[in-house]
């Protein structure tokens, strides 16, 4: 099963996303620790 350039492309952004989000809920709460 070919997968076309712009379907793994956004195959990529999706994960890319879903990576950024979750480094920045671990980065957050960290800071919330941190602060508390």
């Amino acid at each position: 099963m070919p997968i076309d350039s712009s379907n793994s492309k956004c195959l990529r952004f999706h994960i890319f996303v879903r990576f950024g989000a979750f480094r920045f809920g671990i980065t957050s709460a960290l800071i919330r620790n941190a602060m508390d």
